[in-house]
């Protein structure tokens, strides 16, 4: 921890990381946690939300120290393209697309136009 010409501190990504991971593994609760560690509790549920997103630098920085001892491959990329559609489909049709992160999309009676708007923002 860092405390910077204002009074505020500032803490590595490693220590965020180190935080999170008591507070998603361990079975004590975020407060205690965050009482342990001197920061408040709203903060550490901050980062949860920020390592669930994966979008904060802190996050990526953490998670490439993390990886740096035993470098994997990057997972291939497959292109998907959609095949033209033959006959339309009928009217009472659903879609569901799953996505990496667990999530599912259901698009109930989907059309043409539809499916090619679903395939376009997933590619």
């Amino acid at each position: 921890m860092k405390v910077d010409v204002l009074g505020r501190r500032t803490f590595s990504p490693q220590w965020k990381m180190n935080i999170v991971d008591q507070a998603t593994t361990s079975s004590r609760s975020v407060s205690l946690i965050a009482r342990e560690n001197n920061i408040n509790t709203n903060q550490v549920f901050r980062w949860i939300r920020e390592v669930k997103k994966g979008q904060s630098r802190w996050v990526r920085v953490a998670m490439d120290m993390q990886s740096l001892p035993h470098k994997e491959e990057p997972a291939a990329f497959l292109p998907v393209l959609p095949s033209p559609l033959k006959q339309p489909a009928p009217a009472s049709t659903s879609i569901t697309v799953e996505l990496t992160t667990g999530h599912r999309v259901t698009v109930n009676q989907a059309d043409e136009q539809i499916v090619r708007l679903l395939l376009s923002a997933l590619l």
